[in-house]
Formats: C-alpha cells, structure tokens, sequence
C-alpha cells in the first residue's frame, strides 16, 4: 500500500503536466491552437512552469541522510517522497498582450493576471483569438488545478553500496512501469566520498563530511484518448552537488549540507490536431524547456532504529523542499 501512494505521488504531477491543462474538451483545445503554435506555446510555458521547474528540484533532493559513508560492502535501500514548495508568487503570471500575436483577454486592454496550474479554479477570465483584427473564436482561461497543498512531489527510490576507500555509489532506478495512466521510468545514480580522510587536521574531529555528486532522469507520458497519437511527455534531468557535514548522538543523526543544483525539464504535446481556418492539421504543437540552477542549502535528521532508519530533512532553494524517507542499512 505504501508504495502504490508513492508512485500515485509521481503520477499526480505527471498526469497534471501532461493532462490537466488540457482537461477540457478536444473542440477547447483545437480552438485556443487557432491563435497559433507560436501563441499557445507562450500561454502555455506560463502555466505549466511552477509545475516543471517544481518537479525538477524534487528530483535532485535526497540523496543522502549522513554524511558518514558504508563500510567496504555495506548496504542501504530507502523509499521516501520529496515535495517542492510552489512560491506563491508563481500561482499567477502576468498575461502580457505584447507577447502575443491573436490571444487577448476579453474585456482587457493592458497586462491581466491569470492563474498558473497552481493558481485559482475559478479565473473568470476568457481569451479571445483574433483573426485578421476579429474575434474568431472563444476559450475559457485555463484554471488552476485546485490542489490541497502547492507542492510538486517526486518519489525517492535508492539503494546505496559500500566501497573502498570511503566511497559510496547510489542508485535509483525505476523500470517503465504504468501508474493510474501514466507511464514512468526513473534511472539515477550517484558517488559520495569521505573526503575528511584526506584533511589532516580533521581526521580525528568527531564528525562526518563528504562529497556528493549525482544525476537524476525521470521519463514519463500520458495518453490524450481524443486526439490522434495524442500523448504528453515529460522528461527531466538534474544534477546535484553537495558538501555534506553530519554528528551521530545516540541513535540521532543530525546533518546538513551546502550545495548546487541543476537540470533541465521538457514537456511535450504530440499529437495531430484539426484546427478551423487551418488547411491542414497541426502536428505536435507543444514543445516546452525548463531550465533550474542554483545554490541549495539542507538541514536534517535521521533516527536509526537498529538497522531501520528514519530522516526527515528540508531543503532551503528557490523552491524549498521537504523530504522525509525510510530505510534500512547495514554498515
């Protein structure tokens, strides 16, 4: 049971990037592609953002709970969730008509607030498409998706292994495997390595520091039964880099860390789509690219129950994130 909620907590995300934008029916969406792909796309890159970018710090986050690495074959395996917290300016964005070439907001002249895929359910708001200086065609504004909490899980899957010399490896890794529609696929791996050994002057201080390096890869796609080949797919990639720092008491570890993140996350529209006052249809209209990058700070701690462990940590960064994971390990 347990697992089947953490893999929902990634289908979530995923069927909102690739499905709720376009929960409306195939005549809402054919009509909004009138204004053009070049149009939709601008409108869509603002709404979906929050979502893409939000998913993408998740993925790099908890990657480790000490800063003490195994023994030479030493073992960890641990599940747990990452959720990034969507900053409240990001539940709108500025609709901004200079931007635009046939997509206006009924009833506005100048710049409009609307709702991002974490803003309000009920905009209010309609967008008009014109043609040739007329108002061809009508579309609601998309709504938000009306989520409890604004945060963007993603899922932590690992086992670790013990090497010489004071060298862990890490891997994540999900086969594609089909959740509630969703198609999802994880491959990640990682090397963290004890690098106080090598400071002479710390090696006998009484705590643990090392150095973490790891890539992230989540693949995933969703159908669109209406539309022909319709599918949206999201693929993100982040790297992580962190010095860690950690001091056992008792059966309680307290660590933290300093650090850098980036990646990259894509979402794409496939699909062909008849369109009035287009000769021939449009085929993948929506080609979106998200970039992160910046500095990340963590603080944590982990309970160690014999060879059960608990942790719970959070990450200060652009979108700050909050992990909690559980796990076994032998040392």
């Amino acid at each position: 049971m347990y697992m089947k909620k953490l893999f929902a907590a990634v289908a979530i995300p995923l069927s909102l990037l690739s499905f709720s934008a376009f929960s409306q029916s195939r005549s809402d969406i054919e009509t909004l592609l009138q204004s053009g792909v070049a149009d939709v796309n601008t409108y869509l890159n603002h709404y979906v953002q929050p979502a893409a970018q939000g998913f993408a710090y998740s993925m790099g986050a908890g990657w480790a709970s000490t800063a003490k690495t195994h023994k030479a074959w030493g073992f960890d395996l641990n599940i747990g969730i990452s959720a990034a917290a969507v900053p409240s300016r990001m539940e709108n964005f500025i609709f901004d008509p200079s931007q635009y070439n046939n997509l206006r907001v009924s009833g506005e002249t100048g710049t409009t607030e609307l709702p991002t895929l974490f803003g309000t359910e009920n905009p209010g708001k309609t967008l008009e498409i014109y043609e040739n200086g007329m108002v061809a065609g009508q579309v609601s504004a998309l709504p938000g998706a009306g989520l409890p909490m604004n945060y963007v899980p993603a899922p932590v899957l690992q086992a670790g292994l013990g090497l010489p010399f004071g060298t862990d490896v890490k891997v994540r890794f999900l086969p594609n495997t089909r959740i509630e529609g969703v198609e999802v696929g994880i491959l990640g791996g990682g090397i963290q390595h004890d690098i106080k050994q090598h400071i002479p002057g710390l090696r006998k201080l009484p705590f643990h520091m090392s150095a973490l390096v790891a890539f992230n890869s989540l693949t995933a796609g969703y159908a669109l039964e209406e539309i022909t080949a319709g599918r949206g797919e999201l693929h993100v990639n982040t790297w992580t880099y962190q010095l860690l720092l950690s001091k056992k008491l008792s059966v309680f570890t307290f660590y933290g860390s300093a650090g850098y993140i980036s990646g990259t996350s894509d979402f794409d529209l496939l699909g062909t789509y008849n369109v009035s006052n287009f000769t021939d249809p449009i085929v993948d209209p929506i080609s979106l690219r998200y970039a992160v990058a910046g500095a990340m700070g963590n603080l944590g701690m982990r309970i160690d129950l014999g060879p059960i462990f608990l942790n719970a940590d959070y990450t200060f960064q652009e979108f700050n994130i909050l992990t909690a994971g559980l796990g076994f390990s032998i040392r």
